[in-house]
């Protein structure tokens, strides 16, 4: 009933939560990962991801520029929509309300490209080298691990990450994936 207690416990459980959340996120990045893969169309998987996305809390648009042609993937559809997820929050944190994040798919090179397209505020040039690392990060209460796991995951995958940025003008954040040989 004491007013005072009671904002302390809830300072003390958000605390928990975030140090729980902080936890699981290095245990993530340590565990070592093995994809359980299976041939998925990766437009659902990215569906889902925006869905879950904070798009609409931080009120930003999502175009979304599927290619029809692009096959089935053999993909871990869970671990790739974590990486869906944080590709797709981290460009709507970095957009202001109103503009839009676009995510484009198609085939490069025999290859699945996947673009998470941002308007945002950019990446700093200093930190574009690094900015796959752990614990580097442009967010003021960021940890650095979102993308390193994310990283991670398109690696274990046999994929790779690559990002462009120029502050002030936006991000893409590509994602390239193997196309099976039987496609």
């Amino acid at each position: 009933n004491d007013p005072l207690a009671r904002e302390l416990a809830e300072i003390i459980s958000a605390e928990v939560d975030r140090t729980n959340s902080l936890v699981t996120r290095f245990l993530d990045f340590a565990r070592p990962l093995e994809p359980r893969r299976e041939s998925t169309d990766v437009t659902a998987v990215i569906d889902r991801a925006v869905n879950r996305a904070a798009v609409n809390q931080n009120k930003v648009d999502v175009i979304r520029n599927y290619s029809p042609s692009l096959p089935r993937l053999a993909i871990d559809p869970e671990l790739m929509e974590q990486v869906f997820l944080n590709l797709v929050t981290n460009a709507s944190q970095a957009s202001a309300p109103g503009d839009s994040v676009t995510i484009r798919t198609r085939e490069v090179d025999g290859q699945a490209e996947v673009s998470v397209i941002d308007r945002g505020c950019g990446i700093p040039p200093d930190k574009i080298e690094t900015i796959f690392n752990p614990f580097v990060t442009t967010k003021q209460n960021g940890v650095g691990l979102g993308l390193a796991i994310v990283a991670k995951i398109v690696d274990g995958h046999g994929g790779k990450m690559s990002v462009e940025s120029e502050p002030g003008k936006g991000s893409t954040f590509r994602v390239l994936l193997p196309i099976p040989s039987n496609s």
